[in-house]
């Protein structure tokens, strides 16, 4: 179930004011999923807060909500300011993840626009907290780079096994 609304999500909430209906045709839009995960951080926030996080890693950022969410259930408390990092393969979602967190006065979150994967054998740094809400719509497709042209689709198509 999903904790009340205004428990959860009053004054943490990010503003995606500064988009447009025609973002959502390259970059996945918020939607139930998001907001579950955004119930279960907050959920999780006094053992996220015990793990006093220094790097935290979100894959597949897309929009940047859940980036920026984590960011201000952390900025209230008394922790050592920490490195965000979203990485996205869709080019799109990172430029809106750098914007939707500029835009929310997050100014320590940084963007890769690259494969999960990659990303992971590339950075040698030490990552605290990682936060992935993966594809995982069924597709018939097992291959990811069929999707790797159509940045919306690759947000949600999960392969055969979803």
């Amino acid at each position: 179930f999903f904790f009340s609304r205004r428990e959860t999500m009053d004054g943490w909430m990010p503003s995606l004011e500064h988009t447009e209906l025609e973002t959502w045709e390259k970059v996945y839009e918020p939607a139930e999923d998001t907001y579950l995960l955004m119930d279960a951080l907050y959920k999780d926030r006094e053992m996220i807060i015990a793990v006093c996080p220094i790097v935290i890693f979100e894959l597949g950022s897309g929009s940047g909500v859940i980036s920026v969410y984590m960011n201000r259930l952390l900025s209230n408390e008394n922790l050592r300011p920490c490195i965000q990092i979203a990485i996205d393969i869709n080019e799109y979602a990172t430029k809106l993840t750098k914007d939707t967190a500029n835009k929310n006065n997050c100014l320590n979150i940084d963007t890769i626009s690259s494969d999960l994967l990659f990303s992971f054998c590339q950075n040698k740094r030490y990552v605290d907290i990682i936060i992935f809400n993966p594809p995982y719509v069924t597709t018939s497709v097992p291959n990811k780079n069929t999707y790797i042209n159509d940045n919306i689709s690759a947000s949600w198509a999960g392969g055969p096994q979803g």
